[in-house]
């Protein structure tokens, strides 16, 4: 089966999360997934999961965490070790608004499932960029993001270098500072999310007739 639900506590590198949803957890799944039935990309998607041997997590929770997808590399191990496609958590709370329009939650889980069709299609790209993230959200949590990059545009050569005029200077800090955004920042998860979007999420909102986004950070 390339989709399972968790139907009890999930432990993670970082604690644990548990789905509170009990008896009425396959309804809630088959009603979320229902909505996603007659949508052909879904359907390639589902597609592709079944057949590629790797088993993905499906967690519900109507609490404590966002939808997001947890890579491999995130699991804990013991029985979190079988889903070698990660985990999918659905916050049946929080769907997506793109455009002032509230979207299915069927959405939200094709995304987090998208995710999980990246990491097995492209595992080592996908732990790379996962781990970049991680530790980017360390640097944000404790307040370093906006030190460490202007103390790497300051020290950049083509910034100490520079001879010319402020305004000339000004553009040769832009882009010491973008450079800087690709590895750190913001830059690794606006890479995964965007091929995200572009490969799994707007293909089905476009076929729904849905309003869509291009970036993950502008929707």
């Amino acid at each position: 089966m390339a989709l399972e639900l968790v139907d009890s506590t999930l432990t993670v590198r970082s604690g644990s999360l548990t789905s509170p949803l009990a008896a009425n957890l396959k309804q809630k799944y088959l009603e979320i997934w229902g909505q996603l039935m007659n949508v052909s990309k879904a359907q390639e998607i589902l597609g592709f999961l079944q057949s590629s041997g790797s088993i993905v997590g499906i967690l519900l929770v109507d609490a404590g965490s966002d939808s997001l997808h947890m890579a491999p590399s995130a699991l804990a191990g013991g029985t979190a070790a079988k889903y070698t496609g990660g985990v999918a958590v659905v916050n049946i709370n929080t769907p997506m608004t793109i455009k002032g329009q509230q979207i299915p939650l069927g959405v939200s889980l094709l995304h987090e499932v998208g995710h999980a069709k990246q990491c097995i299609d492209n595992p080592g790209w996908y732990e790379g960029l996962y781990a970049k993230i991680l530790e980017n959200n360390v640097r944000a949590g404790e307040g370093r993001v906006t030190s460490e990059r202007d103390n790497f545009v300051n020290t950049s050569p083509s910034v100490t270098s520079y001879k010319g005029n402020y305004g000339g200077k000004k553009i040769v800090m832009a882009a010491a500072a973008a450079e800087w955004e690709k590895d750190f920042g913001n830059g690794p998860r606006r890479t995964l999310e965007n091929d995200n979007l572009a490969k799994h999420e707007k293909p089905v909102l476009v076929e729904m007739r849905l309003p869509y986004r291009d970036d993950y950070f502008n929707g």
